[in-house]
C-alpha cells in the first residue's frame, strides 16, 4: 500500500509539473496574441488596412483607392452575407462570408496579373490595367442579396411573370457598382486619379465583373 501510494503521490507531482508547464505556455500565448492584437491596432490605421485570411494569411491593402472602396457601406454589407448561404444553419464552421471571398479575390486576381505584368511585358500592362483587375475581382460579389445564390431562387419566385430586374449575379454587381460611385463622391474622384482613362477603364471593369469582355480584342491590338 505504501509503494501504491508513494507512486500516486510520484504521478501527482508529474501532474503539477506538467500542469504548470502548460499554464507558462498558456499565458506565454495570451502575451503573444495580446502583443499581436496591439500591433493590428497600431497598423490599421488610415493608410493601411490588413485583413487576416484563412487561405492567403495577412493581405494588406494600401492602395487608397482600394481601401476606401472598402470602406464603402455597399461592400462592407458583404460582412453580413454568407459564403454559403443558410448552410451555417447545419454547418457552424460555414461562415465563410462575401466580404472575405471578395478580399481574397482582389488578392489572387491581384497576384496573377502581376505576374503576367513581370513576365509577358510584351502585353503592354500597364498599373491602371492591374488597378482595373483588382477592382473588378473586389467588386464581382457586390450584387449578392441575403443568403448569396438563393436569393436568387426568391427573385425567380417573385418574378416569375416577368420584370425580373437582373436574371445573374453580375449584373446586379455592376448596378451596385454604378450606385457605389454615385453615392462615394471620395472614390470616383480617386477612380479619376488613378485610371489612365476613366470611362474606358470603367466599361473595362464592368465588363470584367459582368463577364462579357471580349477576348477577341486582345489579338487586334
Amino acid at each position: 500500500r505504501d509503494k501504491i501510494v508513494q507512486g500516486l503521490l510520484s504521478q501527482n507531482g508529474k501532474l503539477k509539473g506538467k500542469l504548470s508547464e502548460a499554464t507558462k505556455m498558456m499565458e506565454q500565448l495570451q502575451k503573444e496574441m495580446k502583443q499581436k492584437d496591439q500591433t493590428m491596432q497600431q497598423e490599421q490605421g488610415k493608410d493601411y488596412l490588413i485583413f487576416e485570411d484563412d487561405v492567403y494569411g495577412d493581405i494588406t491593402i494600401d492602395d487608397p483607392l482600394i481601401l476606401k472602396i472598402v470602406q464603402t457601406c455597399q461592400f462592407q454589407r458583404l460582412k453580413d452575407i454568407k459564403q454559403l448561404g443558410y448552410i451555417y444553419q447545419n454547418m457552424q464552421k460555414s461562415t465563410y462570408s462575401r466580404l472575405q471571398h471578395s478580399i481574397g479575390m482582389y488578392y489572387l486576381a491581384g497576384e496573377y496579373v502581376k505576374q503576367l505584368q513581370q513576365r509577358q511585358p510584351e502585353l503592354n500592362i500597364t498599373e491602371s490595367d492591374v488597378l482595373c483587375v483588382q477592382i473588378a475581382a473586389l467588386c464581382y460579389n457586390l450584387g449578392h442579396g441575403p443568403f448569396s445564390h438563393t436569393f436568387g431562387l426568391f427573385l425567380d419566385e417573385m418574378f416569375k411573370y416577368g420584370n425580373k430586374p437582373w436574371e445573374k449575379v453580375s449584373e446586379a454587381s455592376v448596378m451596385m457598382f454604378d450606385h457605389m460611385i454615385e453615392e462615394n463622391d471620395e472614390v470616383k474622384v480617386l477612380l479619376v486619379k488613378f485610371l489612365d482613362n476613366y470611362e474606358e477603364d470603367i466599361a473595362f471593369i464592368k465588363e470584367l465583373i459582368h463577364g462579357t469582355y471580349n477576348v477577341c480584342k486582345i489579338y487586334h491590338n
